[in-house]
């Protein structure tokens, strides 16, 4: 059950204070714990991890929801990991980060699993979209590009094959590019396949045919550029590295040849599951969807004509390790991530990027300068500036109740670094900058509870006045100074008499701000004549 504790991500001085914290991944065939030390500067040192092999995946991908047998079968597990967080003095919830992906996330009896889990062991399991795994395999590649110059260079095409799902992350000099999730992994690929009496040779053509079919989309990604460096994650690829060359994890980077990937595989697929357990000590959950899963990396690598690609030490746990590390915030470098993505989304929609880079300066500063009164952590901040800069995208399909539109637009967006919950806010946020005030009677708006509609509540209200401030989409106000008063929010401006559509803007759109904050806005000079 015990697996060899990987390299610390960072060596932790003995005289830094730490916390002792532990993180869970339930993936398609493992259930996986690591325990770590997480110093006051956000260094981690792993203590102990823990890997169980359980066939979650294959009952999703199969029948469509997790069976009464395995929900048991992780229960067992999970119990065994709380009797060792317990050794570990591991007790309050906030010191667990558990998570599950595709395997649960799908299964139609999802909530009944995490409610099993919750009740049999303590432990709060939460089902991830794949937004937010994308975010977590960025986290997890960050030492992966601190370590190697190449891979920080350029065009970086990360994937990770699951077994419900591919992974795929685009990077171009370090900066995310795109975010994509693609329902095609080993489970599915065998799934589809597992009853069809053909002979060895035959299996292997179809399953390839399959596989070539799905990957299109993921090669056709990266087709053009030249510079294009491959990293490929994921359990089934470390077992590459382990048979190709051995001892690699002794650093955090390996790079394979193509054609050494190409012989395992052959060597993997002739193989019954019954063979694989036997000749690599590997467990049957991991041994059924081995060959599938090599053999859709070889096919990425080689439709993409390149002779080698890299992998890593790179896993769930060590972005889940590093998020935790950092409290649940998000640095100034994720925050870029985000908004560069943002930023992408409106090009993609033809927005006008002037205007919304000037409304979200402008709800930056509202947004300080009412830190006081809305009392919200800087993650909001990161909202209401998505939502600022995306607010009119809805015009790309009318400018009639683009508001709505762009609600949708939004809803329906890969921005990378936001699950669907922070999506969902970002919407809402950016419908409610015009028109009706938010009601219970919004669907959207009512699905939120009582405290995130309160956030889109405040946020909104602040948008609405950072977007009066430049309605004529000319910039004319660049600059202001805020003033907070009992009953006022003072925005001082150099010329307030050139700005009358301004003013009038103002006058239209501040009654939510007024509603929400008690405060009326004030355009005010910043400086006085003399005389």
């Amino acid at each position: 059950m015990k697996e060899k504790p990987r390299k610390p991500v960072v060596e932790e001085s003995p005289v830094v204070p730490v916390l002792v914290k532990a993180v869970i991944d339930i993936g398609a065939t493992s259930l996986r714990m690591v325990i770590a030390e997480i110093g006051k500067d956000g260094s981690v040192r792993t203590l102990e991890s823990l890997q169980q092999s359980v066939s979650i995946g294959r009952d999703t991908f199969s029948t469509g929801k997790v069976s009464a047998e395995t929900i048991e079968e992780c229960v067992r597990v999970l119990r065994n990991f709380r009797e060792v967080l317990k050794e570990y003095r591991i007790e309050h919830p906030d010191q667990v980060r558990a998570v599950a992906t595709s395997a649960v996330q799908e299964a139609s009896n999802r909530d009944m699993f995490l409610d099993r889990v919750f009740m049999a062991t303590g432990i709060n399991l939460e089902a991830i979209d794949s937004a937010e795994v994308s975010r977590l395999t960025y986290f997890s590649i960050l030492p992966l590009l601190e370590h190697e110059e190449k891979l920080r260079q350029g065009n970086l095409l990360v994937v990770e094959v699951g077994g419900g799902h591919t992974e795929v992350l685009g990077l171009r000099d370090g900066v995310v590019s795109f975010a994509h999730s693609y329902r095609l992994g080993s489970f599915r690929i065998r799934e589809m396949l597992e009853d069809v009496q053909v002979s060895a040779v035959r299996f292997r053509e179809m399953l390839e045919g399959g596989i070539i079919s799905g990957i299109r989309p993921i090669v056709e990604i990266f087709s053009a550029p030249k510079d294009v460096r491959i990293l490929i994650l994921g359990g089934d690829a470390r077992f590459a590295a382990n048979q190709i060359k051995p001892g690699w994890d002794k650093h955090p980077v390996a790079a394979l040849r193509t054609a050494a990937l190409s012989h395992l595989t052959d060597d993997v697929l002739e193989c019954s599951v019954e063979e694989l357990v036997r000749k690599f000590n590997l467990p049957f959950p991991v041994a059924e969807s081995l060959g599938p899963a090599l053999l859709m990396i070889l096919n990425i690598v080689q439709q993409m004509k390149h002779k080698s690609f890299y992998t890593g030490t790179a896993t769930m746990r060590v972005g889940l390790l590093r998020e935790v590390s950092a409290g649940g915030a998000w640095d100034e470098s994720f925050v870029r991530q985000i908004m560069h993505s943002a930023i992408e989304t409106g090009l993609h929609f033809d927005f006008d990027q002037a205007h919304a880079e000037m409304v979200t300066a402008h709800a930056r500063k509202l947004f300080h300068a009412l830190q006081e009164e809305h009392q919200l952590s800087p993650r909001y901040e990161t909202i209401l500036a998505v939502a600022a800069l995306l607010h009119d995208i809805g015009e790309f399909i009318s400018n009639r109740s683009h508001h709505k539109h762009s609600l949708y637009l939004i809803e329906h967006s890969d921005i990378f670094g936001l699950g669907q919950q922070d999506l969902a806010m970002v919407a809402l946020v950016a419908r409610y900058h015009r028109r009706a005030t938010p009601r219970t009677t919004h669907l959207e708006y009512n699905r939120l509870n009582r405290a995130d509609r309160m956030r889109v509540s405040k946020l909104a209200a602040i948008l609405r006045v950072a977007d009066a401030l430049d309605r004529g989409h000319v910039q004319r106000i660049s600059q202001i100074k805020l003033g907070v008063l009992p009953d006022q929010l003072i925005v001082g401006v150099n010329n307030p008499r050139a700005c009358a559509v301004e003013r009038m803007a103002l006058t239209e759109k501040s009654d939510m701000f007024e509603q929400v904050y008690g405060k009326k806005v004030v355009l005010r000079p910043t400086t006085q004549r003399k005389g």
